[in-house]
């Protein structure tokens, strides 16, 4: 048996739903502006190395973390324009 068009009782809950989901979102995405954004697990396994050793170079610090030299550079670039870690 199929079920009939919608009623407008049913298309107004809906619109109703819809309209506090957006305005949801709005809020998020604004307090999301507000706030730093949190680390990546990259980011987050490569100052773990770092907290334990700070000497550490970079490739020692990408091989702790498990990730490439370069993939190590590109992250430590972004910590160091973020105002995480300085060089």
């Amino acid at each position: 048996m199929s079920a009939g068009p919608a009623t407008l009782t049913d298309l107004e809950r809906f619109t109703a739903a819809w309209d506090d989901f957006s305005s949801a979102l709005r809020r998020a995405r604004s307090r999301a502006w507000q706030q730093p954004a949190p680390l990546t697990p990259a980011q987050y396994h490569l100052l773990l190395a770092l907290s334990h050793e700070p000497g550490l170079g970079v490739g020692e610090m990408a091989a702790a973390a498990g990730c490439t030299s370069p993939t190590a550079t590109r992250i430590l670039d972004g910590l160091e324009r973020d105002g995480v870690v300085a060089r």
